[in-house]
């Protein structure tokens, strides 16, 4: 069974693959999905940042506001 969580190197070699085959994306404004199911869409406008996500707590700590914890994931919004 593959790994349901995705990794940067993932997202980038499929961001790579639509940037290749339209490369008019490339300007294109990114959106994100609320939830899984697709029920509420929003627009991103933030910069991806390093840091640590508690999956107990829903809480994630951007490594520069709090670099006292291991980073374990990159935030994309």
């Amino acid at each position: 069974m593959s790994n349901p969580n995705k990794t940067l190197r993932q997202l980038i070699n499929r961001l790579n693959d639509i940037a290749k085959d339209n490369p008019k994306a490339l300007d294109l404004p990114l959106v994100y999905s609320r939830d899984d199911e697709g029920n509420s869409f929003h627009r991103v406008y933030f910069d991806a940042g390093l840091g640590n996500y508690d999956e107990n707590k829903r809480e994630f700590l951007n490594k520069e506001e709090d670099n006292s914890k291991e980073v374990n994931c990159v935030c994309i919004n």
